[in-house]
């Protein structure tokens, strides 16, 4: 009679146990939910405020823009020419020379330009969208305007910075390269 006593209280101090260890849970999960809503809160105030309206910085000094400082001609290594090209603080316009044969299906367009390098930055992007790092109208886009699938025009969108640009840049300049030149 007694083991039974000693068992039902056992098993009342466990079952008190557990229904106070839900409420830490619950209580936990509440937290944790408004400490999520906090950061996220923060990191859209930095997002906003830490980009510098235009007028801002061109009040303090001269404003270099992307375009004054890039090349208007895409060279290969060796010092052929492949393509013109425009570049503004938000995008990146290429047009390959006309007598150069691109074809839009090649494999290093697809495989490596596509691929590798744009789709990859374009999924951190997102990435980076989906946690309030940047705006969804900053994430890398991309557009290819062919015609009989020769290509007229590449449009890169929304590189956002140095690093990219050069990135971009240079897998622009093997592309063409291989596509142009390479003997297959």
């Amino acid at each position: 009679m007694e083991t039974i006593k000693e068992l039902a209280d056992l098993r009342s101090f466990i079952q008190k146990k557990i229904d106070e260890t839900e409420k830490k849970i619950s209580e936990l999960e509440s937290d944790l939910e408004t400490l999520k809503r906090a950061l996220k809160s923060i990191d859209e105030l930095l997002v906003k405020e830490s980009f510098k309206p235009a007028i801002e910085v061109a009040s303090k000094e001269k404003v270099t823009t992307a375009e004054e400082t890039m090349p208007s001609k895409l060279i290969s290594k060796d010092g052929k020419p492949l393509a013109d090209l425009k570049i503004t603080d938000t995008e990146i316009i290429v047009t390959p020379l006309s007598e150069l044969p691109l074809d839009l299906r090649a494999g290093p367009l697809n495989r490596f330009l596509i691929n590798r390098v744009l789709l990859s930055m374009q999924k951190e992007d997102i990435e980076k969208a989906r946690k309030g790092l940047i705006l969804e109208d900053e994430i890398l886009d991309y557009e290819i305007n062919a015609k009989d699938n020769k290509i007229q025009r590449i449009v890169i969108k929304n590189y956002r910075t140095p690093q990219r640009l050069k990135r971009i840049i240079s897998a622009l300049r093997w592309t063409i390269n291989e596509m142009a030149y390479s003997k297959k």
